[in-house]
């Protein structure tokens, strides 16, 4: 029995001012398998065959797509921000092309890891995994390296040596500072500190700025809700290790 190859999703976001500050969710069959920023190029694993695919953010919705790609192909898709009255800061991609499996086309194997639940392979940067659906690192069934089968009370790899996820510290701490995220953004909203927290200086400087208008405060409020509702393995994916510096 052969070994299943999956395809390669390519989207290249080319922004203009209106939409350019959102992070757009790259939604596969229903699946959010990643997220794209303004002028970034990014790579996610995509199941071979007939795919749905759109980009969504906030009230901001794409058309959507229909891909065939055969396994082990790459569907290059190409995203810009429509203008105009009815359209604004509207997500519109485009198919592009498929490129052949070649090893000159492909990613670098840096980019891959593999999915601890099912032990599938998935983009570094994916949010879900588009075979079972959990975040990627949720659970400790498989080696996220190498792929292999582990037992969930292993710390190390025996195939690649790699450190496993402790999954009970890694969620509680995961727990702990989603939880202070979220307080900060309804309690302290209003003067960005939950921004602040997050290492999002310039938004904390913007939300400070326009703190009499209670504008906000009332989206701080918000941001506190979604960040305690939020499953603990996407709030890591999306908020940890970010830049100071960056939005």
């Amino acid at each position: 029995m052969g070994v299943k190859v999956m395809s390669k999703l390519e989207i290249t976001r080319v922004g203009r001012w209106i939409g350019s500050i959102l992070k757009y969710d790259v939604i596969v069959n229903n699946i959010c398998v990643g997220r794209i920023g303004n002028g970034e190029s990014s790579i996610f694993s995509i199941e071979p065959g007939d795919n749905e695919i759109f980009l969504k953010s906030f009230g901001f919705h794409s058309n959507k797509l229909q891909v065939a790609i055969a396994s082990g192909d790459v569907a290059k898709i190409k995203c810009i921000t429509k203008i105009g009255i009815s359209g604004a800061g509207t997500p519109w991609i485009e198919h592009q092309m498929n490129v052949k499996n070649d090893i000159n086309s492909l990613p670098d194997k840096g980019d891959e890891m593999h999915c601890t639940n099912c032990g599938n392979e998935v983009g570094e940067k994916a949010i879900a995994c588009p075979k079972c659906g959990l975040p990627p690192r949720s659970e400790n069934k498989f080696c996220y390296s190498c792929g292999v089968e582990v037992n969930e009370k292993q710390i190390m790899c025996v195939k690649c040596g790699v450190e496993l996820q402790k999954k009970g510290v890694a969620n509680s701490k995961s727990w702990k500072r989603k939880t202070t995220a979220g307080l900060l953004a309804i309690l302290l909203g209003g003067l960005g500190i939950h921004k602040f927290y997050h290492g999002s200086w310039g938004w904390g400087l913007i939300y400070c700025l326009f703190v009499w208008t209670f504008i906000p405060a009332i989206v701080g409020g918000i941001e506190g809700v979604i960040y305690l509702l939020m499953d603990e393995d996407i709030y890591e994916d999306r908020y940890k290790n970010k830049h100071p510096f960056k939005w």
